[in-house]
């Protein structure tokens, strides 16, 4: 298996998987948002790998059409990248190795272009180090991505998607603690207008990884 946890190199994904309107012109966000609505059916509510599949090969067609269409769009660039981190969940085995360094790319250079994602292309940065095997095979390293999800947290420490993903690392990572509170500063975000589809799905991680950690824990 190529990766540490497939579970958790989709939370990546759908953790960056929003954007802003602000700094976007209106079909830009449109269309943004659009991308956002297949990437979550894709991600919760497609059934089978092949449609799956069929669905997101159809998804980075557009998406990347789009983002040739508007270099100067940093948010272009992460949806891509995004909608290859997806196949890759889908596929997972070593034939998905291309897909994420070739997101890592394009994740990396939309972090140097103005953007509105900063925060989730931290997130996704740091999750991709995390669950990537290190070297010869790929460019995995724990203290990297750990780097990467404090600098997020730095950024907005409330938030919903950060704290939840930097939780699921420290689990992980046996220190279970601190995994617990920043789920509960996750579980306590509010859905974000316009992504309260999305948002809830993810509320409801929150809640079953919560109350699993807080059997773990006995508390």
């Amino acid at each position: 298996m190529l990766f540490r946890s497939w579970r958790s190199l989709f939370l990546a994904v759908s953790v960056a998987a929003w954007t802003s309107a602000a700094g976007a012109d209106n079909d830009i966000a449109s269309t943004l948002q659009q991308i956002e609505d297949r990437w979550t059916a894709v991600r919760y509510e497609l059934k089978g790998d092949k449609e799956r599949l069929d669905a997101v090969h159809s998804l980075e067609r557009d998406s990347q059409a789009f983002m040739e269409t508007h270099p100067a769009s940093a948010e272009s660039k992460v949806w891509y990248a995004l909608t290859l981190l997806a196949e890759a969940y889908i596929r997972h085995n070593a034939s998905a190795l291309p897909l994420v360094k070739e997101a890592r790319r394009l994740l990396e250079e939309a972090a140097t272009q103005p953007n509105t994602m900063q925060v989730q292309i931290l997130n996704a940065l740091g999750d991709l180090y995390a669950q990537v095997p290190g070297w010869p095979i790929a460019f995995g390293s724990n203290k990297t991505a750990e780097e990467y999800f404090k600098k997020a947290i730095a950024a907005d420490p409330d938030g919903l998607y950060n704290n939840y993903l930097y939780g699921d690392f420290l689990e992980g990572h046996g220190r279970a603690r601190e995994a617990l509170e920043h789920f509960e500063i996750a579980l306590k975000a509010p859905p974000r207008p316009g992504h309260e589809k999305l948002d809830g799905y993810r509320h409801k991680e929150v809640e079953e990884d919560l109350a699993a950690l807080r059997r773990k824990l006995k508390i």
